[in-house]
This record gives C-alpha cells, sequence and structure tokens, in this order.
C-alpha cells in the first residue's frame, strides 16, 4: 500500500472505505467507515501545505464522499487518504 491509496486491503477482509464525512469547521472531521467505525479527526495542525486552502471554514464545510474512490473529499480535488482517518 502506498500513501493515498483508497482502500486499506487486508487478506481475507472486504477494503475499508469511508462511507459518510461530517465536516465541524473550522478543522474537524468526524468520518464513517465501511466497517461501522466513526473516527473523529482534528485536522487543525494539517491545514498547511497542500492542505492549506483547507484553513477557508466555507471550503472546509463542502467535505464529502467519493463513492468511487470510497474517500473523503472536497470539491477543489483535496482528498483524504484512509491512511489519515485510522490514525
Amino acid at each position: 500500500m502506498k500513501i493515498g491509496d483508497a482502500d486499506i486491503q487486508t487478506p481475507g477482509l472486504t477494503p475499508l472505505r469511508v462511507i459518510h464525512v461530517a465536516p465541524r469547521p473550522p478543522a474537524t472531521l468526524t468520518v464513517t467507515l465501511s466497517d461501522g467505525t466513526v473516527n473523529k479527526i482534528d485536522l487543525a495542525d494539517q491545514l498547511w501545505g497542500s492542505l492549506e486552502p483547507l484553513k477557508d471554514p466555507a471550503l472546509f464545510a463542502q467535505a464529502g464522499v467519493n463513492e468511487q474512490s470510497g474517500r473523503g473529499e472536497w470539491p477543489n480535488g483535496l482528498d483524504l487518504p484512509l491512511d489519515m482517518v485510522l490514525l
């Protein structure tokens, strides 16, 4: 697996996918995975570099799920890799 893969795969198990994202500006996401796990993720310390545009609360609030990739994403093309969700 490389960083950014859509699915975390374990032999014999169904790959995990993001099925719901609830943004809580300024920098928190509540993410539901396909196995029923719900994780609250505080991204405040991560919003620099390529993620810096997400400091805009209006953009951050537009987080959703890309049904095809099974990842959280924003309309500007930024996405949330599953490895970040599982930390």
